[in-house]
């Protein structure tokens, strides 16, 4: 026992790691953009593919949209920078400048320059060095410097490609030379908790495979009960993170996925080494204490049936009874004795008064598999019929045990998520506003119920912006929402008289789809007088699915359409739900589409405009900022969205960046389509007259 403890302690302390909560990095030196989830980086929640872990810095790509994006925050633009890649790490995706960026991708043993049909060059060093000279950035690969092409000096930002990418080492300067950011992951610690999970898990489970190793049959069946453990350790982490998304685990990250994992495939292990100290022994005969002993049990089942059934109470009563009932069942036509058999029964009761009708019945069906493989050899010779009957019937049971558990379980998994939906795609059906102010109030504090009275009969002017996170609700004002233009407008207005009352429904992710979807709350909500869209990049650049939000929509009509008879149970059951989501192929980034195409967002908008005039509100259209890298994939949106305002007398659209007077759109956005706090104010100054004059017509 003690070699096995030993042998399992050195084992694990080389893999236990993958099971702890990783470091995330320093928002106060990395920014992360994760498409599609919360962009707050002070938690290391679900799906997070981007932390600090076995001393490397390490970005890991999604399932259904693009990888996260690392910014570096520095205070001044970046000349030169040093980076070291890890020797495991797939190609890291290195961005430099202003946009247009300059963009190289570097291995441990090969670059790929980003000039226009250059291929990988072999590198003989992890340490890359780029540098800004005459107006170009240049790469030193020891000795050799590649010109990456002209640029000019800004932030850097990195990312992965396919593989996981791991960089050790980053240093950053400015164009004297002076240090801007310096991070050495290579020298963070591993958090204590991995050391604990190494020693603990190693040295129990350790003394389980050593207690059943006594002889040549327990050593063999040590072995292949470790076998799930040591697959579930052998899982890579990047694939516990496809699990997540895949799966749609929104409260879970892949970490503790990993853990729960590696534990339940552990019991088995555990389990025969608790069991195996007393087996169920061929010329046991006393039946003295058998009353009593039942009695307990009864007892006990009844105690434990009522605390699962006041807990959740459900139809899987009835399944769970009669799955509790199969030990005596099988006790009496064995002729066992109680207490040996009986006995050993009660802590699977205890599993069901603690877990319930879901899991703990589960568990419970898994220690009495235990019992049964524990005591097989007394069985065989006693009463093998009842014993196989028992076991077949405990296997029957383990796949509705299983929809027990899932059932219970806080899954979001409900029919109208599985179109399927991202975690930024959830809640869109229940509109709320990120921000809301009047005029008489300071600082949009948010509107009191005498104001609204007293807003309704003064005739106030009630003005609703909606849109993604570029409007407001997330993304880099997350906790300020007064710095969206929605707000700055808002400012402006209150400016040149009282009785305004504006209401900010920007949210990360909206777009035409959503919003034509939740209008009529908007209108409950706010009462507008004018909505002010602010769209286009969630429509035609979210590209997260083979199928766009409208053909989802339609699939999931059909499917509830369809869903009665067995057709309608199959589709209600968990465990199906969870096999679709698991084994459904992956769609290659390239053969996804827009979300919401330009002939759909013309349809949503007409919807809108319509939805408008039925209330009596205006509409103000405008199609989103965005660098001119990424404008072609806008062409056309500007033309359907005049094309859908001259077709109502009620709609009026505005090109924002001939509002603003801008030619470069870094004058005014922080990224590709975010405007800055300075883009934001500008933005509000000028929406201020438009919105005054669209009201008073």
């Amino acid at each position: 026992m003690a070699a096995g403890a030993l042998l399992g302690l050195l084992g694990l302390r080389t893999i236990a790691g993958e099971l702890v909560t990783p470091w995330p990095v320093d928002p106060r030196r990395w920014r992360v953009i994760s498409p599609g989830l919360d962009e707050d980086i002070h938690a290391v929640q679900a799906g997070r593919g981007t932390h600090v872990t076995r001393g490397a810095l390490t970005m890991t790509e999604h399932v259904f949209f693009r990888p996260d994006i690392v910014v570096a925050q520095t205070a001044r633009p970046i000349h030169a920078a040093e980076l070291v890649i890890a020797e495991d790490s797939g190609p890291v995706w290195v961005s430099f400048g202003e946009r247009p960026a300059v963009v190289v991708i570097l291995h441990p043993t090969a670059v790929h320059p980003p000039a226009p049909g250059s291929g990988w060059l072999p590198s003989s060093t992890r340490r890359y060095i780029v540098s800004h000279e005459g107006g170009h950035f240049w790469l030193d690969l020891g000795g050799e410097r590649l010109d990456l092409g002209a640029g000019t000096p800004g932030t850097m930002e990195l990312s992965c490609v396919g593989e996981p990418a791991r960089v050790e080492r980053v240093r950053l300067l400015d164009s004297s030379g002076a240090l801007l950011l310096e991070e050495h992951f290579d020298t963070w610690l591993p958090p204590a908790s991995a050391t604990v999970w190494a020693t603990g898990s190693g040295a129990v489970l350790g003394l389980a495979a050593g207690a059943l190793a006594t002889s040549a049959a327990g050593a063999l069946s040590a072995g292949l009960l470790s076998l799930p453990l040591l697959l579930s350790l052998a899982v890579a982490p990047e694939t516990w993170l496809a699990l997540v998304e895949r799966l749609y685990l929104s409260n879970i990250s892949p970490w503790e996925l990993a853990r729960g994992s590696a534990l339940i495939a552990a019991l088995p292990l555990l389990g025969a080494a608790l069991v195996r100290g007393t087996p169920l022994a061929a010329d046991d005969h006393t039946h003295a204490r058998d009353p009593q002993v039942r009695a307990l049990w009864w007892g006990g089942a009844l105690i434990a049936a009522a605390i699962a059934t006041a807990r959740a109470p459900s139809l899987w009563v009835i399944p769970g009874v009669l799955i509790l009932g199969l030990a005596p069942w099988t006790g009496r036509r064995a002729k066992l004795p109680a207490a040996g058999w009986l006995g050993r029964d009660l802590p699977a009761l205890a599993m069901v008064a603690l877990g319930g009708w879901g899991l703990g019945l589960a568990a419970a069906i898994a220690w009495r598999l235990l019992v049964l493989t524990a005591s097989a050899s007394g069985l065989l010779q006693r009463a093998p019929r009842p014993a196989a009957d028992h076991l077949s019937l405990l296997l029957l049971a383990i796949p509705l045990t299983i929809e027990g558990s899932l059932q219970h379980a806080d899954l979001p998994w409900a029919p109208h998520q599985l179109s399927p939906e991202l975690p930024s795609e959830r809640g869109w059906r229940e509109v709320v506003a990120a921000w809301k102010g009047s005029c008489d109030e300071t600082e949009g504090e948010g509107e009191t119920e005498g104001n609204e009275g007293e807003n309704e009969e003064g005739g106030s002017s009630r003005i609703a912006f909606l849109g993604g996170s570029s409007t407001g609700g997330a993304y880099q004002f997350s906790s300020e929402p007064g710095a969206f233009f929605a707000a700055q407008a808002h400012l402006v207005l209150c400016e040149g008289r009282d009785g305004f009352t504006t209401t900010n429904f920007g949210t990360g992710d909206g777009n035409t789809f959503t919003i034509s979807r939740t209008i009529e709350q908007v209108f409950e909500q706010a009462q507008p007088d004018l909505l002010v869209l602010y769209v286009g990049v969630n429509d035609l650049l979210t590209q997260h699915h083979t199928m766009t939000r409208k053909e989802r929509e339609d699939a999931l009509s059909e499917r509830g359409t369809a869903a009665s008879g067995l057709a309608g149970l199959g589709r209600r059951s968990r465990v199906v739900t969870g096999l679709s989501l698991l084994l459904r192929a992956d769609a290659g980034h390239s053969e996804n589409v827009s979300a919401v195409p330009i002939a759909d967002a013309e349809e949503n908008l007409h919807r809108i405009a319509e939805a408008a005039r039925d209330a009596g509100a205006r509409v103000l259209l405008m199609t989103e900022l965005i660098t001119p890298s990424m404008a072609a994939a806008m062409v056309g949106y500007d033309p359907m969205m005049r094309s859908v305002a001259e077709a109502h007398d009620h709609v009026r659209w505005e090109n924002p960046a001939k509002l603003l007077g801008i030619t470069r759109t870094d004058e005014v956005l922080v990224d590709r389509n975010h405007l800055s706090r300075e883009g934001n104010r500008r933005m509000g100054e000028v929406l201020a007259p438009i919105v005054m004059e669209m009201l008073e017509r």
